[in-house]
């Protein structure tokens, strides 16, 4: 029994290292506008890693990369949480326990919906904080037009939702191939 809980500790944070590992790989290359593309990936590793890990692994996650966001990438810091909430919200939504893909309408729209507000967020955010006018250029690429405004979140959003999910589909089904020859 407390060999099995040590195990689980140990799964936990060798998970959690390796996807603070490749979220900052993500996060060092793709900077600034750019950094759309670390919102492609970074919440999907996170979920790719979180299989057969509790709390403690979102935990890790969390303060890891708060504090390497807070040495490093500060003016990404919002962005960062913005992909740990886009983490828990690709888990909650299009994730099951077993960890195969639920591709529902409705839990589809429900993540991409949730992506365009959470990056709508984290550009108000830190153009608020930082004083990086990230607002201010999507208003300039809608022409001041909230409707296009809006639609370009959703673009967004259902880009970034294409994309974790390709992602998953293809890591989940290479890990299930592997552990079929093993």
């Amino acid at each position: 029994m407390i060999a099995d809980s040590k195990n689980r500790k140990a799964h936990n944070i060798s998970s959690a290292a390796i996807a603070i590992a490749l979220s900052i790989v993500f996060l060092l290359i793709f900077r600034g506008p750019a950094s759309i593309i670390a919102a492609l990936i970074v919440p999907a590793v996170i979920v790719l890693l979180a299989k057969n890990n509790g709390l403690l692994y979102y935990l890790l996650i969390t303060c890891g990369l708060t504090l390497i966001a807070l040495l490093l990438f500060q003016t990404q810091l919002f962005f960062v949480f913005g992909y740990l909430l886009l983490s828990l919200a690709l888990k909650f939504y299009l994730v099951d326990h077993n960890s195969k893909i639920k591709l529902k309408p409705l839990s589809i729209s429900l993540y991409a919906v949730s992506v365009a507000i959470v990056l709508f967020l984290c550009i108000r955010l830190t153009e608020w904080l930082f004083l990086i006018p990230l607002h201010q250029m999507m208003l300039r690429l809608s022409s001041g037009n909230p409707l296009l405004y809006l639609l370009i979140l959703l673009a967004e959003g259902i880009l970034i939702c294409a994309a974790n999910i390709a992602f998953l589909k293809l890591f989940y089904a290479r890990s299930k191939k592997s552990q079929m020859i093993a």
